[in-house]
């Protein structure tokens, strides 16, 4: 991918990737490689990287199931996800700013983020989560600054077995978290 928005986009698509590589990518700032609005992604084994230029290595808007993978994108966040709901078991995501972006954009505290075996590696933020239900669980949250920081997080959310290493703060919470 040569300057393009991104290499898998879809709107309201189901889309299931196994063993997939997407690689060596020179994103438009604000693009990423995978970007599914209004759909669901069941992902299995892939690496992808996007590139110094990418805003993101995924971004969703409504379910992903990711398992085993590994993604990068040294220019923004490894995933983003927007008033959606990921669930992530044993893979590795790394952010040049966060690894692990996510809000529940209508503000019920309804969309869950659960990371499970997971590496979450930003300069700023391994992990940072507003208005969300987050489920954590033998994971390490690696930041600069925070290791995994949670606002306004669902009365429900947990982090269990898990550490925040090489940061200033390991775990963050608002007084409503």
């Amino acid at each position: 991918n040569e300057r393009s928005y991104a290499v898998v986009y879809g709107t309201g698509s189901s889309l299931e990737l196994d063993r997939v590589e997407i690689l060596d990518n020179e994103i438009m700032g604000g693009g990423g490689v995978i970007v599914l609005d209004n759909g669901s992604l069941l992902a299995e084994k892939l690496i992808v990287d996007c590139g110094a230029d990418g805003a993101y290595a995924l971004y969703e808007h409504n379910s992903t199931i990711l398992l085993d993978s590994d993604l990068r994108c040294s220019g923004g966040y490894g995933i983003a996800t927007d008033g959606g709901e990921l669930h992530a078991r044993r893979s590795r995501v790394e952010g040049g700013s966060i690894g692990i972006w996510g809000e529940d954009n209508n503000d019920t505290r309804n969309e869950r983020m659960w990371l499970f075996n997971v590496a979450a590696i930003g300069r700023d933020a391994g992990v940072q989560a507003s208005y969300m239900h987050v489920k954590a669980d033998h994971s390490v949250f690696y930041g600069g600054r925070i290791g995994m920081e949670l606002s306004r997080a669902h009365v429900e959310s947990y982090v269990t077995n898990s550490a925040g290493i090489g940061t200033t703060c390991g775990i963050r919470t608002d007084g409503a978290s």
